[in-house]
């Protein structure tokens, strides 16, 4: 997948998740609270893991 689309992805989750997370604070919602965390955590777990791969220094034991 092309960089720029993959960069685009992970902002784009990340920014439906703040979203989420803001307005379930708002409204008393306490599910697009959790839902807003795990996708916000998500993206941001995915964000590094490729920037990490990209530079060369994944060290993941799953990445054997």
């Amino acid at each position: 997948m092309a960089p720029v689309i993959r960069i685009t992805m992970y902002v784009v989750a990340l920014l439906i998740g703040i979203a989420l997370i803001v307005s379930g604070i708002a409204t008393g919602k306490h599910g697009a609270t959790v839902i807003g965390l795990v996708c916000a955590a998500a993206s941001i777990r995915q964000w590094i893991k490729w920037n990490k791969h990209r530079d060369g220094t994944n060290k993941d034991r799953t990445s054997r």
